[in-house]
């Protein structure tokens, strides 16, 4: 695994045109040593600017012009440059983000993230609303570890925060026009300027269209196409010399085709009703366009999202600034998977759901001498409505009881209304010119108000439940077609579940760094962070698959430094973790008599996270930047008894790494640039992602050793780029490959009820991209 990043480095090495190297010893010295040097980045991942080397936080950060060369389009696209950082979709298309081991895998609406995402310090809610483009970003700022303390919500992974590209004090427009293999077309643009002395404004959009690129196994057909497209408009206002006010509208739509699995494995609950002809689905060889569908149904996304926020900075005094950010946002979705890679109907998902989220924060910042701080306080409050329609005529497991027909489908009907506020303190007092030390706190409360039961859809359950209730209560029950069948695990009767949790927690962190004269960066922290509990959105047969999953909570140790090397051509930061785990969420599986393993949301008790991280930028000459990151992650359950993937049995899986959880991942980036005349320079750049094996469910060294099915093995991607540009950076014009070497790997692996299928991640793509500014 180690060789692989060393290989990787090599070869972006050997890649690099030979004036490069050439170029060493041209120009002069000074000239040479102002173009070297890297420069400082202004962040805010503290709420307030500051160099990104001077936090005592471990943070990567790229700006919007990086991002658009890299071919950067999504969140899930910055694993590309962060290491540490795990993409993994859900089997109904909702993203999953993990930093250093820490995530939580569910596709619910309501599930709260464990890695939040904010644009402009505004929280988007829930990680199904990050499924759309980022649009005209300045910069994204990802900091590791847990989050509470600065940021609007507790999260125990990390926070991504995308800064907006602001108006500025003159107009200005561009675009940005792309072509790639599989007909895939991305258009994207902006208009900025001020419209009054005091009033700026910026519209900007961005729409990619079509790059179907998977193939049906058993047919001639296709899916993949994309359909997206995002507008925004942001204001910046200034009345007066002491408040400004930036206004964001924003609104976007995903059309796109839902991707289907790769059939890997046929194992059917109940062999004897296996639906004939299901092996026609297998994918035998490792060719990322193969997968399945069902034949004849439109498995696309209808998902929108509308977001307005309000921001308002007034300068009470010289060292007194008052903040409040007011934010709206409403999702829909209406989106039709299918969830078993095959062309049979075994499981085709229909979800259907809204929310409707605020958010309203008021804080204070100031400065006294060598004390700097932050009090504040935030309330939220989000409603959201999911329906959830499973259709499964060829499952096995649809004779539930043997002198009554088999059910052919079921919907999932459930609410949450979650309340939550919080208050929240930080502080930094430099105790010298080079020691300071941060201390900061946060009280969250919250309150969750659910309803979850599943409903008959044609007649066929609502039977099969009145018999099953029939016989668990001893009295003649019978549920009317259409009705909620959901059996009470108290009574035994049907009824909607209607449950609250109630969780209040305090979040801390201290931390102490020393500089020294060289600009190294010494620091050390402590801290806990929680992530709130929820409900599941589940198919429930009985009701105790609704119980709700409690708050876990992360102690973080941290230890790390920054410091830049020779001349400032280089810049070296690294850093070691230990994280002492309690309550992990994860969605698992567990034993409901008479129905089987059926799928719950289950807490981890015990379970601790080590590691060590490092990236390294440099300048070595000029015309050349290269960057390299990597990380290695250990996980290990401590305390955990439950069901996997791999056995039916309830097993101890103490000594177990984490699912999707690989132990390494590394980045790396290389570019040259090179004058072609006056007017015009030529680039070439390579960059690279690896990712070390992992599996996809636990194992143990005694009764469930690793299964090859679920293990989704280690590879290596390459990017590749090259063009021409004006020297002014006025127009570009640029080819890439991605995946240059068509590399197969998985980005997720599945198991249905009666299959296990995978998702593979996109072939050898390329295409051209022209971009202009005026």
């Amino acid at each position: 695994m180690r060789s692989s990043l060393v290989s990787v480095i090599a070869v972006t090495a050997c890649l690099l045109p030979s004036s490069a190297w050439a170029a060493e010893g041209g120009g002069s010295a000074g000239a040479d040593q102002q173009d070297v040097q890297i420069q400082d980045i202004v962040v805010t991942a503290q709420r307030r600017s500051e160099k990104a080397n001077d936090i005592p936080i471990s943070i990567s950060v790229t700006t919007g012009d990086q991002l658009s060369k890299k071919g950067i389009t999504s969140t899930a696209d910055l694993v590309k440059v962060v290491p540490g950082l795990i993409f993994t979709p859900s089997f109904a298309n909702t993203p999953v983000y993990t930093l250093r081991g820490v995530g939580f895998y569910e596709s619910a609406l309501a599930a709260s993230p464990a890695v939040s995402v904010y644009v402009d310090e505004v929280p988007l809610a829930f990680p199904v609303m990050t499924e759309f483009p980022p649009l005209d970003v300045a910069r994204v700022e990802v900091l590791k570890g847990p989050q509470g303390t600065l940021y609007g919500q507790n999260s125990t992974g990390g926070a991504i925060n995308y800064i907006a590209a602001k108006p500025g004090d003159h107009w200005e427009a561009g675009g940005e026009l792309g072509f790639a293999r599989f007909a895939a077309v991305d258009l994207s643009g902006y208009l900025s300027g001020p419209v009054t002395s005091t009033l700026g404004a910026r519209l900007s959009f961005r729409t990619a269209q079509g790059g179907a690129w998977q193939r049906s196994v058993t047919r001639n057909d296709s899916l993949g196409d994309a359909n997206q497209i995002s507008a925004r408009l942001l204001l910046d206002w200034a009345p007066t010399d002491r408040l400004t006010a930036v206004f964001s509208f924003s609104a976007a739509h995903d059309g796109s085709d839902t991707l289907a699995g790769q059939l890997i494995k046929i194992d059917p609950v109940n062999p004897a009703r296996v639906a004939p002809g299901l092996s026609d689905s297998l994918v035998t060889r490792n060719d990322a366009r193969l997968a399945d569908w069902d034949a004849g149904k439109q498995f696309k996304l209808n998902d929108n999202l509308y977001q307005a926020s309000a921001r308002l900075d007034f300068e009470a005094s010289d060292n007194l600034n008052l903040i409040s950010i007011s934010a709206y946002q409403r999702f829909t979705e209406d989106r039709l998977s299918d969830v078993d890679g095959t062309a049979h109907q075994l499981l085709a998902e229909r979800d259907t759901g809204s929310i409707d989220s605020f958010s309203q924060e008021l804080r204070a910042t100031g400065h006294n001498g060598s004390l700097k701080w932050i009090v504040g306080g935030n309330y939220s409050t989000a409603k959201t409505a999911e329906r959830n329609f499973f259709g499964n005529p060829e499952q096995s497991n649809t004779l539930i009881v043997p002198f009554l027909p088999p059910f052919k489908g079921v919907t999932s009907v459930s609410s949450n209304k979650i309340e939550t506020y919080g208050i929240f303190a930080n502080a930094d007092i430099a105790l010298t010119s080079r020691l300071s030390v941060t201390g900061g706190v946060r009280y969250t409360n919250s309150n969750n108000r659910y309803t979850n039961c599943a409903y008959d859809t044609d007649g066929s359950l609502s039977r099969i439940f009145s018999f099953l209730s029939s016989t668990f209560t001893g009295t003649s029950v019978t549920i009317p077609p259409l009705g909620c069948v959901t059996l009470n695990a108290a009574t035994g009767l049907p009824a909607v579940t209607t449950s609250s949790l109630k969780q209040d927690n305090v979040s801390w962190r201290a931390a102490v760094n020393y500089k020294f004269d060289t600009g190294t960066l010494l620091y050390a922290s402590v801290g806990r962070g929680y992530k709130s509990g929820g409900f599941p959105a589940l198919v429930a047969a009985n009701s105790a698959q609704l119980a709700p999953i409690t708050q876990e909570s992360l102690l973080a140790y941290e230890v790390g430094f920054k410091t830049p090397l020779f001349g400032r051509k280089v810049q070296l930061n690294a850093a070691a973790f230990y994280y002492d785990y309690d309550n992990k969420q994860l969605r698992g599986r567990i034993n409901v008599v008479p129905f089987g393993l059926i799928e719950a949301l289950v807490n981890i008790p015990k379970s601790r996270i080590w590691g060590i991280e490092a990236d390294l930028t440099a300048r070595p000459f000029r015309g050349l930047d290269v960057t390299l990151g990597g990380s290695y992650v250990n996980s290990r359950i401590r305390e955990f008894t439950g069901f996997g993937y791999a056995s039916p049995a309830l097993e101890n899986y103490a000594g177990s790494a984490f699912p999707n959880t690989p132990r390494w991942t590394g980045v790396g980036d290389v570019q040259y640039n090179w004058a072609a005349g006056q007017r015009h320079g030529l680039f070439v750049g390579l960059s690279s992602r690896f990712q070390s094996t992992t599996n996809a469910t636990f194992f143990n060294e005694t009764n469930v050793p690793v299964d090859p099915t679920y293990t989704i093995p280690s590879y290596v991607v390459l990017d590749a780029r090259f063009g021409v540009a004006a020297s002014d950076d006025s127009w570009r014009l640029q080819g890439w490959v991605h995946n240059l070497t068509n590399k197969y790997y998985i980005q997720g692996l599945f198991r249905g009820l009666d299959t296990t299928y995978r998702q593979a991640a996109k072939p050898i793509t390329y295409g051209v991209t022209f971009s202009v500014k005026w």
